[in-house]
């Protein structure tokens, strides 16, 4: 199992499979919520 780069796992979230990277993840199961974007600026 691992949890990729830049993942946020929640707060009591059960985590029993790999996590991508840039993702929010959450719930028990842990699943992913949405993804994080992370913005350029110039």
């Amino acid at each position: 199992m691992t949890i990729g780069h830049g993942t946020v796992v929640g707060a009591r979230s059960s985590v029993f499979k790999s996590l991508p990277a840039n993702a929010i993840c959450r719930g028990n199961p842990a699943v992913v919520t949405r993804q994080r974007v992370q913005k350029v600026t110039p």
